[in-house]
């Protein structure tokens, strides 16, 4: 099995896990009860409970968690369960969909720097992390308090790989992906991202994430309420597995999708993968992740190239090399696409992506490509 050598493993996470296994297993010292957690939050259970309950079986049986992963998959569940107590009460909204733009992968193809660069737009709101990932703060005018508690709390993530910060830098203060309160729903790609969960991950795709969209647009609306008169702004690479359900929940909506070279993109994504599920399991290879981000970018280019045969109008599709080689240009083709003036800061116009070295494995190069990356290189300008 290949695996990426000489990687530092905190000692303080070293010694807790430890502790665990000492005190009889990783829920020694935090279990993952749904009930405690919705009682914790004074919630009562809904139609999210089966996916809730499917997810914690798969983190139990299949991620092999440690107990700091138990610890971080506790944490993320109560604030989905918070997230979900304040937009149940937008569910039942019948106002359309607000005007929204989503950027929706590939991944590891530049759509972090796409969208902090278009949430400097006028005109465009993009959720800041602390929103993401506490929604009770979108109507609070005490932004800094919440954003600096929430850089601390996305410290965590360093502390325990610290390799993470090169491939990705987190901010309370930044617009980030969308896909934490989308957990409120308990359909969300935010788990299998941190987790090796097959079983869950085959339940979203049954689902085709129908529910988890609801909450989307239920988040949608309360932005929009603060925000009246202004484009959102979402972003996630995950978007790309279920289109269609996106586009149900958001029939006007305008797509961004940047294609990169598969190996390429497949390469860093799994080497991101590998260090989020380091954190939270001592059973992560990094063939397994390069399995897995392979199937998921496969998926993702069908899904893209089946969008746009149906919808051409509503998906612009950049090219990855051009977009690095020529930073303006690619901001052009959105701001035509937009209809929107995009300024373009001398920062960003240097972006040169934020490549980090591959650490091969033998298996890396053995993809399944299929037409469908033709097909999607073919549209991207």
């Amino acid at each position: 099995m290949g695996t990426l050598a000489n990687l530092e493993e905190p000692r303080w996470k070293m010694a807790l896990n430890e502790a665990a296994v000492a005190l009889g297993g990783p829920e020694s010292l935090a279990e993952l009860n749904l009930a405690a957690l919705y009682s914790l939050v004074d919630l009562s259970p809904g139609l999210e409970k089966v996916g809730a309950d499917l997810l914690v079986e798969s983190i139990r049986m299949e991620a092999h968690p440690t107990a700091l992963g138990i610890i971080m998959a506790r944490i993320e569940m109560i604030r989905a369960l918070r997230a979900l107590k304040v937009l149940r009460g937008f569910l039942s909204h019948d106002s359309s969909p607000p005007p929204s733009i989503f950027i929706v992968g590939g991944p590891r193809s530049g759509t972090s720097w796409l969208l902090r660069l278009l949430s400097t737009t006028p005109g465009v709101r993009a959720p800041y992390t602390y929103e993401l990932l506490y929604p009770e703060h979108v109507s609070s005018e005490l932004r800094l308090t919440p954003a600096a508690s929430t850089t601390i709390q996305d410290a965590l993530w360093d502390e325990a790989a610290p390799e993470f910060g090169t491939h990705h830098h987190n901010s309370g203060e930044l617009p980030a992906e969308c896909l934490p309160f989308m957990n409120a729903s308990f359909q969300s790609h935010h788990w299998t991202g941190c987790y090796h969960v097959p079983t869950y991950r085959e339940y979203l795709k049954k689902t085709r994430l129908m529910d988890g969209y609801s909450i989307h647009l239920a988040f949608a609306k309360l932005l929009a309420g603060e925000n009246p008169g202004k484009k959102l702004l979402f972003k996630s690479p995950a978007h790309a597995l279920a289109i269609e359900s996106l586009h149900n929940r958001y029939p006007d909506g305008r797509f961004i999708y940047v294609y990169r070279d598969p190996t390429q993109q497949i390469r860093s994504y799994a080497a991101l993968l590998h260090s989020i599920r380091r954190m939270r399991s001592n059973h992560v290879t990094i063939d397994q992740c390069l399995a897995e981000a392979s199937a998921e970018v496969n998926d993702a280019l069908e899904n893209i190239e089946r969008f746009c045969c149906r919808n051409s109008n509503n998906m612009l599709v950049l090219d990855y090399a051009r977009m690095l080689a020529d930073p303006a240009r690619a901001i052009q083709q959105v701001s035509k696409y937009l209809d929107l003036e995009v300024p373009l800061t001398p920062e960003l116009k240097n972006y040169r992506g934020n490549e980090q070295p591959h650490r091969p494995s033998s298996d890396d190069t053995k993809f399944g490509f299929t037409i469908w990356a033709k097909s999607v290189s073919e549209r991207a300008i």
